[in-house]
């Protein structure tokens, strides 16, 4: 294990370089976790009072500033990737599912483990952890029949690579430019930030949710820049959810989808067809579309995470925009492993929201080449 470790640690070094386009204390008493690994980065983690049971020493992250959150998040995902990829090297591409599985145990490799580490380090319990028990208690439970999208714990609001970074209350802390520390309290719909380290607003809304009619100065939607000349003024909260999909001028162009299908593979086996669609909001400074798959198999008590040589794959036949932005030449993932994703990003300018409309924009998701499905971005549409 060692010898891989060190094959690891130097792809890391090298996938550091690119982008990702190619899981109740008193209300005044808070400690401060600093380490070797915080100091170089300006992270640390820290215990507030949220309103939460804490399951871990420290309840929050803190990040000196947004572009060091950004490069965490996608550190943590090209590490991810890159131990999945450094375990398959040497890999008889024709070994079984089962002997693959086997050779995984009796090294103990675990695709999670950058994700652990980055835990441990901070005696942190993220949103990722949290998500990843559920999932487990919920596959577990699954029969033969139809499986509730709604209800599976993965299918969850925040993308795979922010959620090592939150909080099971989906919170982060992300200091501002003179130092202070911003609160960002992440929901279906957008995220609100919270100043003063006002801990008892915090706690009122891991209480009793959003407001009927939260402060639009506040709150921050998903996909628009909210005081962008070109939307004018927000809706009104109660028509908030249809906002998104008001796509200016054009009511069959949209923005932020997300679509989860699951299909059979076999008599034991499934795969989970994901398409996500993200344009930017103040905090997110890339537009992003990421095809995702994975894979589950039944064992003897429940379906479980399998893994098998499966693709993801994304295209576009159009600009989007509504046929009129930015393209991107087709991104094919494939490899064997329990899930894959293939992700496009660009950069955001303010000016440029791109959108999408019917049959441009394509995810394709497939187990070795027995069942392949094609997704459109636009309505989940299966091809």
């Amino acid at each position: 294990m060692k010898k891989l470790n060190f094959y690891i640690a130097f792809a890391l070094s090298i996938l550091a370089l690119q982008s990702c386009e190619t899981e109740e204390i008193g209300e005044n008493s808070q400690t401060e976790t600093f380490n070797d690994q915080a100091q170089p980065t300006g992270i640390y983690a820290m215990s507030i009072e949220n309103g939460i049971s804490k399951k871990c020493n420290n309840n929050i992250l803190v990040f000196p500033d947004l572009e060091t959150f950004r490069q965490t998040a996608q550190q943590l995902d090209d590490e991810w990737e890159a131990a999945i990829d450094a375990v398959n090297t040497g890999i008889d591409p024709k070994m079984s599912d089962e002997d693959y599985q086997d050779y995984l145990d009796a090294i103990g490799f675990n695709e999670n483990q950058p994700y652990i580490d980055f835990e441990e380090a901070y005696q942190f319990c993220s949103l990722r952890k949290d998500i990843l028990e559920k999932e487990m208690v919920w596959l577990s439970q699954q029969g033969e029949g139809k499986w509730d999208a709604a209800k599976d714990p993965d299918n969850h609001y925040i993308w795979d690579e922010e959620r090592p970074l939150l909080n099971p209350q989906s919170e982060v802390i992300i200091k501002d430019s003179i130092g202070d520390d911003i609160i960002y309290k992440f929901f279906e719909g957008g995220y609100i930030t919270i100043t003063n380290n006002d801990y008892a607003e915090l706690r009122e809304f891991n209480l009793n949710g959003l407001p009927s009619n939260p402060d639009n100065s506040r709150f921050h939607p998903y996909g628009i820049d909210y005081d962008s000349s070109e939307f004018g003024d927000l809706v009104a909260w109660s028509n908030f959810p249809d906002f998104p999909q008001s796509g200016g001028d054009d009511p069959h162009c949209t923005e932020d989808k997300r679509h989860e299908k699951y299909f059979s593979t076999g008599s034991k086996t499934k795969i989970k067809a994901v398409d996500k669609f993200r344009s930017t909001a103040k905090f997110f400074t890339q537009n992003k579309i990421k095809a995702k798959t994975k894979y589950y198999r039944k064992k003897l008590l429940g379906w479980t995470l399998g893994r098998t040589t499966i693709t993801a794959n994304l295209e576009t036949f159009d600009g989007l925009n509504c046929g009129s932005g930015w393209t991107f030449n087709p991104v094919f993932k494939t490899r064997k492993a329990s899930k894959v994703k293939a992700v496009v990003c660009k950069s955001y300018f303010q000016q440029y929201k791109p959108k999408v409309i019917d049959n441009i924009l394509y995810g394709t998701h497939k187990r070795r080449d027995d069942v392949v499905k094609v997704i459109d971005l636009y309505d989940g549409n299966v091809q």
